[in-house]
């Protein structure tokens, strides 16, 4: 858990070690631990949690913030990097056609693009 202050400082505000990735397991972390924790003023003032594409992970997260008061200012979105650039990786650049050759070769096949990243981005 990564902690904002209100001068857009952030520290860790806690470090677990998961010893599985079980949905029961987040749901204790979630409902008890949290809140034994840090108490229930300090998780309603909780704003934004972001998670990977784990539904064992989000899951409770989400249950929490549907169910339990003190979660229910909470939003859940994805990090950016498990919702988009592993997606991109995943699913979009295995598809992209291989060139031989320098960027410049690569980048006359999308219109005259003379960066790599800007290929890229036309593909997101």
């Amino acid at each position: 858990m990564v902690v904002k202050d209100a001068d857009g400082s952030t520290y860790i505000g806690n470090a677990t070690v998961i010893p599985s990735g079980k949905r029961w397991v987040y749901g204790m972390i979630y409902r008890n631990f949290f809140h034994n924790l840090y108490g229930e003023v300090t998780i309603s003032r909780n704003k934004l949690c972001l998670t990977d594409d784990d539904t064992a992970e989000w899951g409770p997260l989400e249950d929490c913030i549907k169910t339990v008061s003190c979660w229910k200012g909470s939003l859940h979105m994805l990090c950016m990097f498990h919702a988009l650039t592993l997606v991109y990786y995943e699913q979009i650049y295995p598809k992209l056609p291989k060139y031989k050759g320098n960027v410049t070769q690569k980048g006359k096949a999308y219109g005259e693009t003379k960066s790599i990243y800007s290929c890229t981005f036309l593909h997101i």
